[in-house]
């Protein structure tokens, strides 16, 4: 078992290869977590009552932003979803160290915070109005109509993220058939029913 202290694993943590937003998220949560409950602290001795004790302190805040650079500072508490944001970090972090040999067990897993629930008509998904809205609008564009109609037209049917759609290419597109790497794809969102139009995005 590792005697790395917390900070030098969460450094470790941070140099796999994700996301630049992703990275900068997960440096904010751990180190609010380092700040905590010690950044010298080893990470073997950290107990699933040393992070219940650091939600505890986080639902305690009553300021948001405070140290933002652009954000103004308003007097309000995390919300549950920012703090099961932050949870499902720090359970990322810990489940790393085990799978890495850094730990035995991870401590994360004895936390448990109020389950957060979406309210109602925040969903994710967009209604058939608005991507009506948004395909009638981008057919009245002057530049690139064709290419963004047929990409609001893929993202519907498909349930593919605007972020897997970025990263393809002619590559990786079976375009005979029109079909799309299945890893691009967040079945989740998928409309209900889906139609051949989709295969339009790459003819």
């Amino acid at each position: 078992m590792s005697e790395l202290t917390l900070a030098e694993s969460v450094a470790r943590f941070l140099l796999v290869d994700r996301a630049p937003a992703t990275t900068t998220t997960y440096r904010q949560d751990l180190e609010g977590l380092a700040r905590s409950i010690g950044a010298d602290r080893p990470l073997a001795a950290i107990t699933a009552q040393d992070i219940q004790a650091h939600f505890s302190h986080l639902r305690s805040r009553t300021t948001l932003y405070p140290d933002h650079p652009r954000r103004p500072s308003v007097h309000a508490p995390l919300s549950d979803a920012t703090l099961t944001r932050k949870l499902k970090t720090i359970c990322s972090f810990f489940h790393w160290c085990v799978r890495c040999g850094l730990l035995r067990a991870c401590p994360s897993d004895g936390v448990a915070l109020r389950r957060y629930e979406r309210p109602l008509g925040t969903d994710r998904a967009i209604s058939a109005e608005e991507l009506a809205a948004m395909l009638a609008y981008a057919r009245t564009k002057r530049c690139h109509a064709l290419r963004d109609y047929a990409i609001l037209l893929f993202l519907a049917d498909t349930g593919c993220r605007v972020g897997g759609c970025r990263t393809l290419s002619l590559d990786t597109l079976d375009l005979p058939p029109g079909h799309c790497p299945p890893r691009r794809i967040d079945h989740r969102f998928r409309t209900p029913a889906r139609s051949p139009r989709s295969a339009w995005f790459a003819s």
